[in-house]
């Protein structure tokens, strides 16, 4: 299992650390999907940014 993940786009950055870590994507680019904007997925909005809290997910859990 790596400890330290992260990746960059001209989109969206994200990056983990032991399994948790911040998502954000520029939503001027990149308009919310239906379940952001229905709120079914929670995200806070710093100016034209989006950011997702991002859990460990369950496949994770069971290896672990």
């Amino acid at each position: 299992m790596k400890h330290i993940a992260w990746n960059k786009s001209r989109r969206s950055f994200w990056f983990r650390f032991f399994g948790y870590g911040l998502n954000v994507i520029d939503r001027s680019i990149f308009p919310p999907l239906y379940s952001t904007r229905n709120g079914l997925r929670k995200e806070i909005r710093i100016g034209k940014f989006g950011v997702h809290i991002l859990t460990r997910s369950q496949l994770n859990k069971r290896s672990a």
